[in-house]
């Protein structure tokens, strides 16, 4: 019985935090407002970072992201996904880094080179294989920059 009331508990707990649990989404980001950056080289040693998409209903997500050439990346493994789907409906973001908030927007990367400079870094940070060619399967990039 105790334990049945202990996981009830850690559940409640968890489901108060605004920050996303590992897969489990979250609400409004909490942090330090900070001011947007062009140097994102601090980025390189977090391996998870924050997301917020919808202002008006916030919803949060862990990720993975890089920097390229000044600018802040995340990617979405599907199109279909509930934050890259709120994007596409409002592009207004809150990327959280060590508890850092930065306001911003998300623009889908279209160019070609800069699509293979983003994928570069993201096999580099995360140490992983090239898969198939990610522009044929149904994944998103996203450049985050200032409102």
């Amino acid at each position: 019985m105790r334990d049945v009331a202990a996981l009830l508990i850690s559940t409640g707990l968890l489901c108060a935090c605004s920050h996303p649990v590992g897969p489990l989404a979250g609400g409004e980001l909490e942090g330090e407002p900070t001011p947007w950056t062009s140097d994102w080289a601090f980025s390189d040693s977090v391996e998870y970072i924050f997301l917020e998409t919808n202002p008006t209903d916030p919803y949060s997500v862990t990720l993975w992201g890089v920097h390229f050439a000044g600018n802040f990346y995340v990617a979405a493994a599907s199109q279909e996904s509930t934050w890259a789907t709120n994007i596409q409906q409002d592009a207004k973001i809150v990327l959280c880094i060590n508890d850092k908030l930065f306001n911003g927007r998300a623009q889908p990367v279209t160019a070609a080179d800069e699509f293979r400079g983003v994928i570069a870094a993201y096999l580099k940070k995360y140490e992983i294989e090239a898969e198939e060619d990610f522009e044929e399967e149904d994944g998103m990039l996203y450049r985050l920059t200032t409102r």
